[in-house]
């Protein structure tokens, strides 16, 4: 027969490992981010973050996000980051598809 020991953790232990992982699963996300992005800026690919892409386009960021549903080429990483090719950022731009939301026009009966 096998023999089972009990051992008696405090509460307070188990929540400060916790926060210690969650904290310590940040700062892997972070540096994965930013090898990720000093790998791709070495590539010459010149990724941007979403807080990036907001700058060079002079909106807010979700404003980029609404650009995604309007056909704003980005791509996810693992960690569920996105990341804007400038490149595609500024052909974008210039396809006009940015601007092709047009305003309902109001009908009327009995027009001025």
């Amino acid at each position: 027969m096998s023999s089972k020991t009990l051992v008696a953790v405090d509460p307070d232990f188990i929540q400060e490992l916790q926060k210690q992982f969650e904290i310590a699963v940040k700062d892997y996300k972070k540096t994965a981010e930013a090898l990720i992005q000093e790998q791709r800026r070495s590539r010459g690919l010149e990724l941007l973050t979403l807080e990036e892409a907001a700058k060079y386009l002079k909106v807010s960021e979700s404003l980029v996000r609404y650009y995604e549903r309007r056909g704003l080429p980005y791509y996810k990483t693992c960690t569920n980051s996105r990341w804007y090719r400038r490149s595609e950022i500024d052909e974008w731009l210039e396809s006009g598809a940015v601007n092709r939301h047009q305003r309902k026009r109001k009908l009327t009966l009995f027009p001025d």
